[in-house]
């Protein structure tokens, strides 16, 4: 699951490099776009931004703090497996 996330990841951002008018599409309907041209559908309770950023801008996501203690459950494990509700950051620089 991870790995096709992260294949359309760079084909939606080389497609946003390439190609202005789906970057404009991108970015007035993620939610739209990938499942139409993707076949890819966002989980109904995930929020979905898109900032544009240049290449001196580091975004950095702080998510609300845990609030549960114990055990997981079966569902929340596969989506924290699955990276649903996470964010990966790759520090440049």
């Amino acid at each position: 699951m991870k790995n096709r996330e992260e294949e359309l990841k760079m084909k939606v951002l080389a497609k946003c490099w390439n190609d202005p008018a789906f970057r404009e599409r991108f970015k007035n309907d993620p939610r739209g776009v990938m499942q139409k041209e993707f076949d890819y559908t966002f989980p109904d309770d995930l929020k979905v931004e898109v900032i544009e950023t240049d290449n001196k801008t580091l975004l950095l996501q702080l998510p609300d703090p845990p609030v549960k203690s114990g055990e997981l459950s079966e569902e929340e494990l596969s989506k924290l497996a699955a990276g649903v509700g996470t964010q990966k950051y790759i520090w440049d620089k």
